[in-house]
Formats: structure tokens, C-alpha cells, sequence
């Protein structure tokens, strides 16, 4: 009797038995610096749990998280008290400190919010009132931003000490890295087909594998196919995923010295865009960017790229009508600029004219997933859903990565526990 139950079919079956009725306690679906951080959060709350970290690619941090700025955002732009602001805020200081325990490279060097007409220093005095009690902000004349940047034209000037620069698919990595030495399953190559919830558990299907993933609670943070996956799951949304390509250009290294810290303009607050910004990388070279077109299509990164169901998903919304109306001017002059490297370069030239068409050059590009609502607002803030089993992250573009930690608690604390 021994031997005969011992034979590998057995074996086999006894394997197949146990993974067919396994049940994780949390699916995270996404493996971008969300999904991640939420995974090693959860693993650190609850180290017995049984978690698994669902991604449709070959590995994790390769889109929003590796495709970036590689900025630490001190939460300057966002209104008081909301998501936005607080998470950033607490995110600054955790990700430093996560930084520094585990020796990625970071640098606080400073960011110079710059003014350089009347119109623009009234927008910059507002905004430096409405957040100096909360942030440690310099208001700076002229003559006091030439003392710290020379090249640099301004007429006003906010300086933000706190904010610095990172290496973000590197900091993903490696939370990630300990999440998964610490229990974590990771399975990519997983683009998830079906959600079904049932009262006993959610269970999801993957495209070309026979299983299926049984979880009594699903977080979903899939990014760029946030509200598809909402659907998937049976939910009606007020919001709708419209991709945004944000190209960026590098300077040639003899001018990677023009400026100390990041250089960014006077943002347009009725827009969630920050404008295009020099910044320094922790691999010395300095990017300039991003510009904000309207993307037909929410994964490709080459050139000119169309997808029809990306852009079917896009032209059947009934808020993006309305979206082209509101925001026409932006997406006229956005589309100019990502289409013509001199206007591109026109933008630069408004901090320091010493720039030609030669001193830069395509490095690449990234696609933010930006919510718009039915009447055809950019949603501002955070922004989830949920039902009983499922939550989903439906809005978590810039300051996502900075607050990735805080994020991951909230959804932790305030929505499924």
C-alpha cells in the first residue's frame, strides 16, 4: 500500500489537489510601485498571509514606475488635505528613510519652482501662501535665485529643499525583492482575462492557463488598465482611464552642469501636468520634460503609436467630449510641442536661451494613466472603488511613486481591513 501511494502520479495529484484549492488571502494585480508596496505591506502586517503578485508582463516596474522622472515630490502643487498632499507629504520622509536602510541611491538636491513674467510670479506668491505653513518653502526674489543659479532666468522663484532624486524601478525592485523573501508570490506573464466575486471568495482567470486564482480579498492596481479591470470585475465607473504620452529629451553632457537643482515651471494647477522640467539623474545625466499629448493608445512607446481599442475606449467616452472642450487650449499646445522639437525647445529656452535644437536629444517616453470623469474633469486627487472582496486603485498617477507607501497603508487600513 506504501509503495502504490507513493508513486509520482500520485504525487502529482496530491500537488494538483493542494493548488486547486488554495486560496490566497490577497491577490494584488499589478506589479507596478503600487501593487508592490501594497504587497510588502501587507506581508509586513501580516507575515502568516498568503499573497500573490499578479503582472501581465515579463517582470514588474516597467511602465508608469520605470518610465518617469525619477523625482521625490515634496506635494507643493496638491490642495491641503487632500490624498495628494498628505500622502506625499509622509511619503517623502518614508521613502528617504526606506532609501538610506537599504543604500539606494537617492540625492535631496532642491527644486526652484520659477516665475519668469508678472502673471507667473502672482501664481507663484499664491501658491507659496497656501503651502508655507505646511512645507518647508523659500520664496526667492530674483536676485536670490541668480545667487544660487546663475543661468537661470526668473523673476520669482519657490524653493522646495526637500524635494530630490531617485532611481524609481530601483527602489520598486527592491521592496519587492524583500516582499518576496519574505512570502510573496510573483507571477508574471499573467494577463488577467476574468474576475468573478462570489460571498466565499474572488476568483481570477489568466489567458492560456488552465487554473485559476481563488483570493478572499483582490487589490487591484493595474495603472494604465485600472477602470478595464473595473469592468472585468463588474463594477460601473464615473471615470475612465485616458492616457497621456509625456516625451522627454536629454542634454548633451557639457550642459549637464547649467543648472544645481530641478528646474521647474509655473504650473498650470487647473491641470494635473507639472510642465516640462529640467532634472537631474542619479546617473549624472540631466532630462528635460515631459511634454503631455493625448495618447491613442496606453502602452506604446515608440514614436507615433495607435491602438484601435485603446483609441475605440477613449472616442466611445462620453466625458472625453466634453474633456475637448474644457481643456482644447492644453491639448492643442500639447500636441504642438510633442510634435515639433523646436517648440519643444522653446520650452527650455524660457529658463535660459542659451540652448540649441543640438544640445538635445529624444531619450524617451512614458505614458501616465490620468482619470477624466463624465464631465470631462481631470480627477485631481487619489481616487479607489471597491465592493466587498475588491478594491481598485483607479487614480494614481505623479505623486504615486513618492507616496507608495502611504498609499499602500490607506488601502490597508481604510478599504478592505
Amino acid at each position: 500500500m506504501g509503495l502504490y501511494f507513493g508513486k509520482p502520479w500520485f504525487k502529482l495529484l496530491k500537488t494538483y489537489w493542494r493548488y486547486a484549492n488554495l486560496i490566497y488571502d490577497y491577490c494584488i494585480v499589478g506589479a507596478g510601485i503600487i501593487g508592490i508596496s501594497t504587497a510588502y505591506q501587507l506581508m509586513n502586517k501580516y507575515p502568516k498571509a498568503k499573497i500573490i503578485l499578479v503582472e501581465k508582463e515579463k517582470q514588474a516596474a516597467i511602465h508608469q514606475t520605470g518610465r518617469n522622472s525619477g523625482v521625490v515630490h515634496a506635494g507643493i502643487y496638491y490642495k491641503s488635505g487632500s490624498l495628494k498632499s498628505s500622502f506625499c507629504i509622509q511619503g517623502l520622509k518614508e521613502t528617504y528613510q526606506f532609501a538610506e536602510q537599504y543604500s539606494i541611491p537617492f540625492k535631496k538636491i532642491g527644486k526652484l519652482i520659477v516665475a519668469t513674467n508678472d502673471h507667473e510670479s502672482s501664481v507663484l506668491e499664491n501658491l507659496y501662501q497656501n503651502r508655507k505653513d505646511e512645507l518647508n518653502l523659500k520664496l526667492l526674489s530674483e536676485a536670490q535665485v541668480t545667487s544660487i543659479e546663475p543661468h537661470l532666468r526668473s523673476s520669482l522663484a519657490i524653493l522646495s529643499p526637500e524635494t530630490g532624486i531617485i532611481d524609481w524601478q530601483e527602489f520598486a525592485q527592491t521592496v519587492l525583492k524583500i516582499a518576496r523573501d519574505r512570502g510573496v508570490k510573483l507571477l508574471t506573464n499573467a494577463y488577467v482575462t476574468h474576475i468573478d466575486e462570489s460571498s466565499k471568495y474572488v476568483e481570477i482567470k489568466i489567458l492560456n492557463d488552465v487554473k485559476k486564482i481563488r483570493t478572499k480579498k483582490l487589490i487591484c492596481c493595474a495603472g494604465l488598465q485600472s477602470d478595464r479591470l473595473m469592468k472585468l470585475s463588474g463594477l460601473q465607473s464615473n471615470v475612465r482611464i485616458i492616457p497621456f504620452k509625456g516625451t522627454y529629451f536629454y542634454l548633451n553632457q557639457d550642459k549637464s552642469n547649467l543648472f544645481k537643482k530641478l528646474i521647474y515651471p509655473t504650473p498650470n494647477l487647473g491641470t494635473p501636468f507639472l510642465g516640462i522640467h529640467f532634472t537631474k539623474h542619479i546617473n549624472g545625466s540631466v532630462s528635460v520634460g515631459p511634454s503631455a499629448s493625448l495618447s491613442f493608445t496606453r502602452e506604446g512607446y515608440n514614436g507615433f503609436s495607435l491602438n484601435f481599442k485603446d483609441t475605440a475606449d477613449i472616442f466611445f467616452y462620453k466625458g472625453f467630449w466634453k474633456f475637448l472642450i474644457n481643456q482644447k487650449k492644453f491639448i492643442v499646445n500639447e500636441a504642438m510641442i510633442a510634435f515639433s522639437k523646436k517648440l519643444y525647445l522653446d520650452q527650455c529656452k524660457k529658463f535660459y536661451d542659451g540652448l540649441s535644437l543640438s544640445d538635445i536629444h529624444y531619450s524617451k517616453c512614458g505614458i501616465r494613466a490620468q482619470a477624466v470623469d463624465q464631465d470631462g474633469n481631470f480627477v485631481q486627487d487619489f481616487f479607489f472603488a471597491k465592493t466587498e472582496k475588491i478594491l481598485h486603485v483607479l487614480n494614481a498617477p505623479s505623486p504615486a511613486a513618492t507616496s507608495c507607501f502611504p498609499i499602500s497603508k490607506y488601502i490597508i487600513k481604510n478599504q478592505l481591513i
